[in-house]
């Protein structure tokens, strides 16, 4: 596999997993935005606070810059894992999708997605910093 790949702001959290959870899912790419919220107490009763009504776009969201860059040239190539994880990426939606409207017409044929869904969600644990 060729790891040359220019991406520059790296996600930590996938941008196709953000998405599903978007506040306006509809919108273009570009556009989508999720709320945010911080953790204001850890204590016996956590607290969490909404941080802006407006959310924010998820193209900016959960990344750095070079995250997963293990090689940067002085010609701007880089090398990192974003074409691996795009990899599993492509095909998250689509089964999460799958799997909610099988659950939604109480089909049982879901192992498919099932296995997907946590090959993906494991990825995305190492993934996360």
């Amino acid at each position: 596999m060729d790891l040359r790949n220019l991406t520059k702001n790296q996600h930590y959290i996938s941008q196709v997993e953000q998405r599903l959870n978007a506040m306006n899912p509809k919108a273009k790419k570009e556009n989508q935005r999720i709320y945010v919220f911080n953790v204001e107490s850890r204590d016996l009763n956590p607290t969490v606070v909404l941080n802006s009504k407006k959310g924010v776009k998820i193209e900016n969201n959960l990344s750095l810059i070079d995250l997963f860059s293990f090689d940067v040239l002085e010609d701007g190539e880089k090398y990192n894992f974003e074409s691996l994880f795009n990899r599993y990426e492509k095909r998250i939606a689509d089964n999460t999708k799958s799997l909610l409207a099988k659950i939604e017409s109480n089909k049982n044929d879901i192992k498919d997605e099932v296995i997907y869904i946590f090959i993906s969600k494991f990825i995305n644990a190492i993934r996360n910093p």
